[in-house]
């Protein structure tokens, strides 16, 4: 082999393993532009379902304090909690009634002739209270 020849090799190499180090850095940066946008499209995501479970909380809030104003219409206890106008009243969370996978429960309280009604609702990811005062003539 001649020397041109050679060196002819020698430079083919190096240009060889230019490309490659070339490949792999563009190999890298697809990598890294694939990722960034999963990552992206996944806060969206998030922000989607902790709006959808903020909704769910509050109807479920309004759907037990429904569920204590018909026993105030009525004047009777229909969930058995031993208080008319509450629903699961005695602060054990195991046995609150749930609503659109939220656990509820409703709160009364009296002073002079105002009835106010809380509900309270929670999620993993968000509560809602609603109140509602009532008053007896």
């Amino acid at each position: 082999m001649t020397r041109q020849a050679l060196h002819r090799t020698r430079s083919d190499r190096r240009n060889a393993g230019s490309v490659l180090v070339a490949v792999i850095v563009a190999l890298v940066l697809v990598q890294t532009a694939v990722l960034a946008s999963v990552i992206a499209a996944r806060v969206p995501q998030d922000t989607t379902l902790r709006r959808v479970d903020a909704a769910r909380t509050l109807y479920a809030a309004e759907g037990g304090m429904h569920m204590a104003l018909k026993e105030v219409y009525d004047a009777t206890d229909l969930d058995g909690d031993g208080t008319v106008g509450s629903i699961s009243a005695d602060a054990s969370a195991a046995n609150d009634p749930t609503i659109s996978s939220a656990q509820v429960s409703v709160t009364t309280s009296t002073s002079g002739s105002t009835t106010t009604l809380t509900a309270s609702s929670r999620t993993a990811t968000a509560a809602r209270k609603v109140l509602v005062a009532t008053l007896t003539y």
